[in-house]
């Protein structure tokens, strides 16, 4: 006897759901990271456009920075982001939780950076050719960092390195060389 369609729909979610389970996760974790980012870059804009207020602006590098609030505002918040959003996708995403932290940390350093550099150049664009908010500009560069960073993370930051004379599942190579050809 065959399924009905509310038995069908479900087995249906319930395979995707099994297919997608880490990207489920990373999507649901990525935007808990993105509100606390966002949140923190809000605060650091708030405080850097606070400062250049009431901070008399004198020399080169100084007046260049002022102009330019937004950046320090958000280099600040990344340099505070990067640990949280690297803890909560190894404990609840990758679940890579053998690894050591403080080598984990460093590559998502490392995975962040250009998706940061990036996301400064857009910023840029954003505020002085669209003339947009640095608020808005840095919602549009969400985007780009969240998609680079998830493949960053799954294929550099927590994929553990082989222990010395460890074997790779022959299963493992197997769907490596159907992706390859796919």
């Amino acid at each position: 006897m065959p399924l009905p369609p509310l038995k069908k729909f479900e087995a249906r979610m319930r395979n995707l759901l099994e297919k997608y389970e880490e990207q489920i996760r990373y999507l649901l974790v990525g935007f808990f990271n993105t509100v606390v980012g966002y949140s923190i870059f809000t605060i650091f804009l708030k405080i850097a456009s606070l400062i250049i207020m009431f901070i008399p602006v004198t020399g080169e590098p100084i007046s260049y920075l002022a102009r330019h609030y937004y950046l320090v505002a958000q280099w600040a918040s990344w340099v505070l982001c990067v640990p949280i959003s690297t803890y909560t996708m190894r404990k609840y995403v990758f679940k890579a939780l053998d690894g050591k932290f403080i080598h984990q940390l460093r590559r998502s350093y490392g995975i962040y950076l250009p998706a940061q550099l990036i996301s400064m150049g857009l910023l840029i664009v954003f505020v002085n050719v669209f003339h947009l908010h640095p608020l808005v500009g840095q919602a549009g560069t969400i985007v780009v960092s969240t998609v680079m960073s998830y493949f960053g993370h799954k294929y550099f930051t927590f994929k553990a390195p082989l222990e010395v004379g460890e074997v790779v599942d022959e299963k493992l190579l197997d769907n490596e060389v159907d992706d390859a050809k796919a």
